[in-house]
């Protein structure tokens, strides 16, 4: 909003590169540009009029990255006379584009967690998510739906009360572990509601790891 709105129209929609003023040079090129005279610089060679139309003649910009180094998009600093920024301000813009990465990236993974929590919420399946020792920690709605059980009932518990029943014969794995071990993690199993009908059910195993493959948590598919 500090910008002139004609100036933000006429580079809106611009694609980066290196002669897209500081702010599309240094996403492009994932380095800090500073230029000390908009109307000199080659960078701002096809932008220089618009920009100095409205009395911009310096620019500086910083790269926004996220954690990995990803370029996210560019911090500037616009000045009405040519100049080069001294040392606090270099340490400023350093800053303001390191906060707007941390910002802009939990933005985009809550953004990411919301539509997989979505997605879980309304999935046909019982989706159902343990720990490294295999207990319940999540259930979602169609959890219910299908075992009749609901999450309170669910959570702190091994699911292996959804299919084991006194006297029946020993199921095709004893944890969940095991099952993924298989070539294909996938088993037919005899599941139970929780009003004691039995119905047959497909029942899917994924192990959630981290970067040095060890097993944080069991996600389950169990389908009627």
């Amino acid at each position: 909003p500090s910008l002139p709105e004609e100036y933000c129209t006429a580079i809106n929609g611009l694609k980066n590169g290196p002669k897209v003023g500081s702010c599309g040079t240094s996403p492009f090129t994932g380095k800090r540009v500073l230029v000390e005279d908009i109307a000199t610089d080659p960078k701002w060679a096809e932008l220089k009029d618009v920009a100095l139309k409205h009395g911009l003649r310096s620019c500086w910009s910083e790269p926004i990255k996220d954690s990995t180094g990803k370029v996210l998009c560019a911090f500037g600093m616009y000045h009405n006379y040519p100049r080069l920024p001294n040392g606090p301000e270099l340490a400023d813009l350093e800053s303001a584009a390191s906060l707007a990465g941390i910002v802009m990236e939990r933005e985009q993974r809550n953004a990411l967690l919301t539509k997989l929590s979505n997605s879980l919420a309304q999935a046909g399946e019982a989706i159902i998510i343990t720990d490294a020792l295999e207990t319940i920690e999540y259930v979602n709605p169609a959890f219910l739906n299908i075992t009749g059980y609901n999450a309170e009932e669910a959570i702190g518990r091994n699911p292996k009360f959804l299919y084991d029943r006194p006297g029946q014969s020993e199921q095709p794995f004893s944890t969940w572990g095991t099952l993924i071990s298989k070539k294909f993690p996938t088993s037919k199993i005899a599941a139970r509601r929780k009003n004691g009908q039995i119905y047959p059910a497909h029942l899917t195993v994924s192990p959630v790891k981290n970067d040095q493959e060890k097993t944080l948590n069991y996600i389950g598919v169990l389908s009627d």
